[in-house]
């Protein structure tokens, strides 16, 4: 028996470090056919505007203008350039198109679950609001969900700090859902700091990105394999240096998140055998992914002497 449960064991823990399946999530997607975005926009330039040029990007359903007032609130005290992006509203789109820009194998494998609406029109805003910052003039996006609040003044100046010290960030999430394993890259304003994610970290409500990293999300961004704030801890793929501000200099502020609104009980409706095959798998692709990012980032921080 001891040596049945010997041979199970190792089998498994060939498959989950020799199964290349959470190394290269990513490097095989493609531009589904027909599934460029449309990022299409209204832009509005405030005055004195002075370079380096940073633009906001305001990912807002058209049903939702009271959540956008909200957002002008925090907005209207920034001295940037802003543009709202019309979100994409998951509930109204065809399956045809659905099917078209998600993997639904892989995205399934990953979430543990049927692909959601709602997270689908969440990624699809963002990969839109992507587009929209690479096709300006401006050399930094702060990208906003319409339900974040923050304090106008710690953000301009934690923005401020940031751009004077351009090498150590590629793309900086202001809004972290989970209390990361973390490396201090630098002191910021107000008691805030620049920390290097060796852990998973979620969540896309605010966040400052470059124009190269846009574009790697970008190149990578479709069809669908997992929600859009999950791309930012793969940066052994996309070549990027993923960070975030801790405390959290921006938060969920606006009721409950659309995403949580059109959430319902979404589990796997497979036989059996096909649910443990699928579980089987996620278990290998997040360790897998664990391990390169925390492989991968470690060693950024001390072959280019990130250390603050």
């Amino acid at each position: 028996m001891k040596k049945v449960l010997f041979s199970i064991l190792f089998i498994f823990l060939s498959l989950l470090l020799g199964w290349p399946l959470g190394y290269t999530y990513l490097k095989n997607t493609y531009p589904a056919n027909g599934a460029q975005l449309n990022a299409t926009h209204t832009a509005l330039s405030p005055p004195n505007k002075s370079p380096p040029k940073i633009g906001i990007y305001l990912i807002n359903l058209d049903r939702s203008p009271e959540r956008l007032a909200f957002a002008n609130k925090s907005i209207d005290q920034l001295p940037y350039a802003f543009t709202r992006i019309s979100a994409v509203d998951g509930k109204k789109l065809p399956q045809a198109y659905v099917d078209s820009i998600v993997d639904k194998g892989a995205f399934e494998v990953y979430t543990g679950k049927h692909v959601e609406r709602g997270t689908i029109g969440c990624s699809l805003s963002h990969i839109k609001a992507w587009q929209a910052f690479l096709a300006s003039d401006n050399d930094f996006a702060l990208i906003l969900e319409d339900d974040i609040g923050f304090n106008a003044k710690d953000m301009q100046d934690v923005i401020a700090a940031l751009l004077d010290q351009l090498s150590l960030w590629d793309l900086v999430n202001f809004e972290n859902l989970h209390r990361s394993l973390s490396l201090t890259l630098a002191q910021l304003p107000h008691q805030y700091s620049l920390e290097l994610n060796l852990t998973s970290v979620t969540h896309a409500g605010a966040y400052l990105i470059k124009r190269s990293t846009a574009q790697s999300l970008v190149d990578k961004a479709l069809p669908l394999r997992m929600p859009a704030d999950h791309y930012f801890n793969r940066p052994w793929e996309l070549g990027f240096r993923f960070t975030s501000v801790k405390p959290n200099l921006a938060e969920q502020a606006f009721g409950t998140s659309i995403i949580d609104e059109t959430r319902t009980k979404n589990h796997l409706q497979y036989s059996p055998l096909k649910r443990v095959y699928i579980k089987t798998k996620r278990i290998i692709v997040r360790v897998q992914s664990d391990i390169m990012r925390f492989v991968t980032t470690l060693k950024d921080y001390f072959t280019h002497n990130l250390k603050g």
